[in-house]
């Protein structure tokens, strides 16, 4: 995921949108280092397990899963790592970035 996570970071670079990455990896070094040799330049949290109580208390139970949170971070949804679906999970993270920035304008 981390190569397409990249080219959402770039796309929505000057727009509404962040991302944030949760990692489960048990060493975190590894991690680290990974993350660095393929780009990663946006913030990461490293949990050291699956079992640890934040992916739990979600019940998330795949990974990777993304958790599509809106302007106002409602949960929208949980979209569940399946390749074949990045274009609808794309198409979905416009729709919310275009409320985000609807939103925006209707403040000013």
């Amino acid at each position: 995921m981390i190569p397409h996570e990249k080219t959402l970071v770039q796309r929505f670079s000057d727009r509404p949108f962040v991302l944030l990455g949760v990692n489960t990896d048990k060493d975190k070094q590894q991690y680290r280092r990974k993350a660095k040799s393929m780009g990663v330049t946006w913030r990461s949290a490293w949990l050291g397990s699956h079992d640890h109580e934040l992916p739990t208390s979600f019940g998330i139970r795949q990974w990777p899963t993304l958790l599509l949170i809106d302007a106002e971070g409602t949960i929208q949804e949980f979209w569940e790592g399946r390749p074949e679906d990045l274009d609808a999970l794309d198409r979905r993270i416009e729709e919310l970035v275009v409320l985000a920035e609807a939103r925006r304008l209707l403040k000013k």
